[in-house]
């Protein structure tokens, strides 16, 4: 997966679009894209709260 999808991915994924969704617009499988949102998926300190958040970086 290159960096590219990666960034797809991440606003896909903000803008609240379905891992399947955003499967079938790459054309790669939905277990591919579930496991780069769990490997990319980071804790963030926002407005001093924790959040949990899909970074294309940390992909």
């Amino acid at each position: 997966m290159n960096f590219k999808e990666r960034t797809t991915i991440e606003i896909r994924v903000n803008d609240g679009m379905s891992a399947y969704k955003i499967a079938k617009e790459l054309g790669r499988l939905i277990n591919i894209i579930i496991n780069e949102i769990e490997r990319g998926t980071v804790k963030q300190i926002k407005q001093n709260r924790s959040v949990e958040m899909y970074l294309a970086d940390a992909g």
